[in-house]
């Protein structure tokens, strides 16, 4: 069991109460060859056009990636 979780995500924008997340990376450990992992989801609403140009994500990259209900349980074991 890693000692540290890093996590960095990536979302539809910057409202809490709209937008949703379109991509996590978690790395268990903070050593070059700690093990991580990337979930791509495709989200419900639009991307921002000002959210896309900070991470480079459109909805056309997402198209054929998972929901988040279709990854929340594999998300959640990683987590556990």
């Amino acid at each position: 069991m890693a000692e540290i979780l890093i996590f960095d995500v990536e979302t539809t924008g910057i409202k809490p109460e709209r937008d949703q997340i379109i991509e996590l990376c978690v790395q268990g450990g903070i050593q070059v060859n700690s093990p991580s992992k990337t979930w791509r989801i495709k989200p419900s609403v639009p991307i921002s056009p000002a959210a896309e140009k900070v991470h480079g994500i459109s909805m056309d990259d997402l198209r054929d990636c998972p929901s988040f209900a279709d990854v929340a349980n594999e998300i959640r074991e990683y987590f556990e």
